[in-house]
């Protein structure tokens, strides 16, 4: 009795922590049972911490690459809808006031439309794999050309100035070719990294060093792919590059685009915990 008579004060009359915990209260054990369904068969790392969720981030314009693979973050759950927009535009770049956002199953159905700026986003009940869609309003919005990479005025050298630079890729190919091949020196035993377990949490550099991206360590050893010693990752975001397979062989299982394998000496392990949305934005 006492739960239903709170249920029924309307959310502007109580604080965000008010309202935050007596949803919880009312509806926790549905939301649990529901959560537990969708995500059943999920891996915990596609899981958001307690007290958040874990949600895809989609556009009404950007459709294509300007998003990158990196649009799953985790939304505090107490965030109100107006801290929510706020974090979005930082994100797909379209202003607050010409954002309409509604949340989406897996599916693509609308589940709600996120209209009250008060509310939590706990009142929408999402559930980790959902999707919040950003639909941009703004009549002169620009965001459009972000895609548009014809626009994007290119370099171009000719032939003659290409063989008067030094140090190009010609010129080294050139020097390989003239140079007399000399016997190769014998190759060292890699060491077995035995300092790196399966289980571990890690931390390793994209191939151009430019991102430094979070997993769990999935597989240590040797592949049929390539010589010496190799660390399977299964990364915390989708940027990877396979589901922990090479080739036909399977080394571990993983979602696709969530697996990768790297040497031993380019990745890094300890106390490196999954970031949060806060983090990543």
């Amino acid at each position: 009795g006492k739960q239903a008579s709170q249920a029924c004060i309307p959310y502007n009359y109580l604080s965000l922590s008010q309202t935050s915990k007596l949803y919880m209260a009312t509806y926790g054990e549905t939301f649990d049972a529901l959560r537990a369904y969708v995500t059943g068969g999920d891996e915990p790392a596609q899981r958001a911490p307690e007290g958040m969720v874990r949600l895809e981030i989609t556009h009404s314009v950007l459709t294509q690459s300007p998003m990158g693979s990196n649009n799953f973050k985790n939304f505090p759950l107490n965030s109100t809808i107006s801290d929510v927009k706020d974090k979005l535009y930082r994100f797909v770049g379209t202003s607050p006031s010409y954002m309409k956002v509604v949340l989406q199953d897996k599916s693509g159905a609308i589940v709600a439309s996120l209209d009250n700026d008060n509310a939590p986003l706990a009142a929408y009940r999402p559930q980790d794999g959902m999707r919040i869609h950003v639909i941009d309003t703004d009549p002169n919005s620009t965001i459009a050309q972000l895609q548009d990479t014809s626009q994007v005025p290119k370099y171009e050298m000719s032939e003659e100035e290409y063989n008067a630079r030094e140090g190009t890729y010609r010129k080294f190919k050139q020097a390989q070719k003239a140079s007399s091949a000399e016997p190769a020196a014998p190759v060292a035993e890699e060491p077995e990294p035995t300092h790196i377990h399966v289980g571990d949490r890690c931390e390793a550099d994209s191939e151009d060093g430019s991102l430094a991206r979070r997993g769990t360590v999935r597989y240590v050893g040797k592949v049929e792919f390539s010589s010496g010693y190799w660390v399977g990752i299964q990364f915390d975001e989708p940027l990877g590059k396979n589901d922990g397979s090479v080739k036909g062989k399977k080394y571990f299982e993983c979602p696709p685009k969530y697996g990768g394998f790297v040497k031993p000496d380019k990745l890094r392990v300890g106390d490196y915990p999954e970031e949060s949305f806060d983090d990543e934005i």
